[in-house]
């Protein structure tokens, strides 16, 4: 449940649609690579 918590927020602050099917938990080590990972598979929110 907590990384749901986390790409819910990560969504919110980088207003982008981010796939949970493509999220790993070691993407959400760190900050840096939180928002990495929304970069590389998110796409803007319409």
């Amino acid at each position: 449940m907590a990384l749901v918590d986390l790409l819910l927020k990560l969504e919110d602050l980088t207003q982008m649609r981010i796939p949970p099917g493509k999220v790993q938990p070691k993407d959400m080590d760190t900050v840096t690579l939180m928002f990495a990972t929304a970069q590389r598979v998110g796409r803007p929110r319409k």
